[in-house]
């Protein structure tokens, strides 16, 4: 029997197909037995998947849907396909397109071919291509003969694989697969290669673990074919909400002509570093007292533990004197606590033998507390510091100070008095020679009490557009008692007492939203018993009137040497076309003839949307010295980025006769492809240039 539906018919057709209901929409359709013809656009709506198509034929007794002609799927939010012609097998679930063509939404990655199947296991394509550029002239495409994707294990198998830039293809392997999970998964990760003159190629090939989602384990072995051979080891773990760590050890070892050409003083480079960082161990959020521990510790035994590590275009820098730290803080509503565990490793030295420690530094701190009411208050210090070394003088400090306070505002709030009585004293115990006059020191103590005097105003005015906060000081420190004993090491750090006067003015702008715009401080120290009674004068200042510009600045101005004793500013700017950081260090250390003047220069320069160049440099200008600079471009297109660039750095290393520095050439370059991944190589020259 045959009904034909004519004018504007709408049908809505609900099937049970391996239980998915599935609807059918359309203006015109044919039924005869067991067969529906659909014409003039239909569409399907079947699980997550809406189908438009010119013309559809459904098969009951089969449960096959047939679909002919300007074929739009659309997979929820996630992706869109095109064909045209298809075949939906209800009963097995199973999708069969011919020729077809695929877009992910989040990616923007899209692949077409000749035919693709899906059933609930695998998914089948052949004669494909895929990409993420645009898919009327591609830059980058990968073609392939045969693909399968297996679900269950998301796993992806690919047969005769070619490369393609724009329609060249230039690499072409038998097979590829790989994981498409999301999550970490075991597995190798992606290689890194160099050349040196110095030290041949170079190869480290990352294998990595992810045994739980909380902790993961990744080795680094490594070959430099005229150097030597290495491993590194770094295990990653979370084991709380706010809590993580970082472990890494490894060791390289150098090959014995190598070792001998170079004269390095130790043959294998070996260390440990400990990074964990954690809060609320004792305490809680739900309540106000807070603690956190810090732990970024490093042993090792020379320098090149570091420089051995990696193979890559970034610029590290290693300081002369390396800290490893230990740190825990503890913080109620009335104390807090702090203990300090600070190592350090000197890497112009042969040894560290004689290098100071502080193992550890204690504190115990009282906030500010009213005694007797509003006016009166205290605070107290307590401190704990264990200097220690193997050769040498050392010492165990312990210093109390116990201000008490009064303040009072007068004329409506407009000037505040403070007076202040502190209470402070010291005592260390030493033990070990002094390696210069091989002597002993005699314990030493110093007790005293300061009185002060402080007149203070803070002013507050609001603008139309901006608001002016001011406030002006003077504070003068009167010494009183005072009683020492005992020969004080020169590590011990405790202030001359003195008469002394500080004058400072503090000013901020704030704008209508709250923002800080300017701020500038000024200050000044006398000391009337010292010749030079006026100190430096500090002036610090810093604005941001634009949006993109920042400048700050923290100058010091000498009256003794009528010269600018100390300079650190920094300026910032992120323009539509330019990028620029610079930064500048300089001190004039009049006493020791030891000047330091330091630049740093980072700029970037927007050709356009997508391409620019940048460079760095680290220069002292006063030995005229560059420590590093680097230069290149960076392509950052759609579908793809490329970044190639050329640095030249100083590296120190540990010889037999000291520390002596490399002058490292490096040509690098990173090409990716989204969201596939890229490669990344780098060519490397190193000249050794003498002491540091």
């Amino acid at each position: 029997m045959k009904n034909r539906l004519l004018l504007f018919f709408f049908l809505t057709l609900s099937l049970w197909a391996s239980g998915d209901l599935v609807h059918i929409y359309t203006y015109r359709a044919t039924a005869q037995n067991e067969k529906i013809d659909v014409e003039n656009r239909v569409v399907v709506e079947y699980k997550d998947y809406f189908i438009q198509a010119d013309r559809a034929v459904y098969l009951k007794n089969k449960q096959i849907v047939k679909l002919y002609g300007n074929i739009l799927l659309i997979q929820s939010d996630k992706s869109i396909h095109l064909s045209n012609y298809a075949l939906l097998d209800l009963l097995n679930d199973t999708v069969l397109a011919t020729p077809y063509f695929s877009s992910e939404y989040a990616s923007s990655v899209w692949m077409a071919g000749s035919a693709f199947e899906s059933d609930k296991n695998v998914t089948k394509v052949k004669h494909s291509f895929i990409s993420s550029c645009d898919t009327r002239c591609s830059d980058w495409k990968i073609g392939f003969n045969r693909g399968y994707y297996y679900k269950n294990r998301k796993w992806v198998n690919l047969y005769g694989v070619r490369l393609y830039l724009n329609d060249i293809p230039i690499i072409y392997l038998p097979y590829i697969g790989f994981s498409t999970q999301k999550k970490r998964q075991t597995g190798l990760l992606r290689p890194s290669f160099g050349i040196s003159k110095n030290e041949g190629f170079t190869y480290i090939q990352p294998i990595y673990f992810a045994p739980q989602n909380w902790w993961d384990l990744e080795f680094d072995p490594q070959i430099r074919t005229k150097r030597g051979k290495g491993l590194y080891t770094t295990l990653r773990f979370v084991d709380a909400f706010d809590a993580y760590g970082i472990v890494r050890t490894g060791g390289f070892y150098e090959d014995s002509d190598y070792f001998a050409g170079q004269k390095l003083k130790n043959s294998k480079h070996y260390g440990t570093e400990i990074f964990y960082k954690r809060e609320y161990i004792f305490n809680n959020a739900k309540t106000h007292d807070y603690d956190s521990l810090y732990a970024h510790l490093q042993f090792y035994n020379d320098i090149d533990y570091f420089n051995l590590q990696k193979n890559d275009d970034t610029l590290t820098s290693y300081d002369s004197l390396t800290v490893s730290r230990l740190n825990y803080v503890n913080f109620t509503d009335l104390y807090s606590y702090r203990i300090y565990f600070k190592y350090f490793k000197d890497n112009l030295k042969l040894d560290n033998d004689d290098t100071l420690q502080q193992l550890p530094s204690i504190n115990i701190h009282r906030f500010e507390t009213p005694v007797f009411n509003k006016y009166f208050t205290y605070m107290f210090d307590f401190n704990m510091n264990n200097y220690y070394r193997k050769k040498g003088l050392k010492a165990v400090e312990y210093q109390f100070s116990l201000p008490f306070s009064f303040r009072y505002k007068l004329f409506d709030d407009y000037l505040g008095v403070s007076i202040s009585e502190k209470l402070f004293g010291n005592y260390a115990f030493y033990s070990g020679k002094d390696l210069q006059t091989g002597s002993r020191n005699e314990n030493s103590y110093i007790f005293r009490n300061t009185h002060n005097i402080a007149l203070f105003s803070d002013l507050v005015k609001e603008y139309d557009d901006f608001i002016h906060y001011l406030q002006l000081q003077a504070s003068l420190n009167i010494p009183s008692y005072e009683k020492t004993g005992g020969n004080e090491a020169d590590f011990i750090n405790i202030e001359e007492q003195s008469k002394n006067l500080e004058l400072s003015l503090r000013q901020f702008f704030f704008d209508g939203n709250g923002k800080q715009r300017l701020y500038h401080i000024l200050t000044q120290p006398i000391y009337y018993d010292e010749s030079d009674k006026v100190k430096d004068l500090e002036n610090e200042f810093g604005i941001n009137l634009f949006p993109n510009i920042d400048f700050n600045t923290d100058i010091f101005f000498s009256y003794k040497y009528h010269t600018v004793s100390s300079v650190v500013s920094t300026l910032s700017y992120d323009g539509e076309r330019y990028t620029l950081y610079l930064s500048h260090y300089y001190k004039d250390c009049k006493d020791n003839n030891a000047d330091s003047n330091y630049v740093h220069a980072n700029i970037t320069r927007r050709l356009s949307k997508k391409y620019k160049l940048f460079a760095t440099i680290d220069y002292d200008l006063q030995r005229s010295f560059y420590n590093r600079w680097s230069f290149g471009f960076y392509i950052n297109k759609k579908c793809w980025d490329l970044k190639i660039g050329f640095k030249k750095e100083h590296i120190p290393i540990l010889t037999s006769s000291g520390i002596n520095a490399y002058l490292s050439d490096t040509l690098f370059f990173r090409f990716n492809l989204y969201p596939l991944g890229g490669i990344s190589k780098s060519f490397t020259q190193t000249t050794l240039q003498g002491t540091l």
